[in-house]
């Protein structure tokens, strides 16, 4: 986690996946969850500790060498909205920008292409 909006997505996905579950909890709340996941007492200490991280970072490293975000190529989710990233086309980095699909772009393609290859079958017969 590199900073606040990061452990913020965090808790978002949090908590729209209990949601999907039927589980109900405020967004406050999985702030909470997080911080705690992390160790820390509470969100406040959290989000401090990683200001002052983030703050301390920005001192000694020039504004160019921001840590990359990864995101998916496909729905644009980025790296911790989704639970896995899958590289590709990255032989040539540095010349071509590397493609990325998340887990859940790779289950509904798997999806489209069991019922596309279900109807082909079905027009077969």
């Amino acid at each position: 986690m590199r900073t606040y909006k990061d452990a913020k997505a965090m808790a978002k996905v949090l908590r729209d996946s209990l949601a999907a579950a039927s589980v109900s909890l405020s967004h406050s709340k999985c702030l909470e969850i997080v911080a705690k996941q992390f160790g820390f007492a509470d969100w406040n200490t959290l989000s401090a500790t990683l200001d002052a991280a983030s703050a301390d970072t920005a001192c000694r490293v020039p504004s160019t060498a921001a840590p990359e975000q990864l995101s998916c190529s496909f729905c644009g989710k980025s790296q911790h909205e989704v639970r896995s990233l899958i590289e590709g086309a990255c032989g040539n980095r540095g010349t071509s920008p590397c493609i990325f699909i998340c887990d859940e772009c790779v289950s509904f393609c798997a999806q489209v292409n069991s019922d596309t290859v279900g109807n082909a079958a079905d027009m077969r017969v």
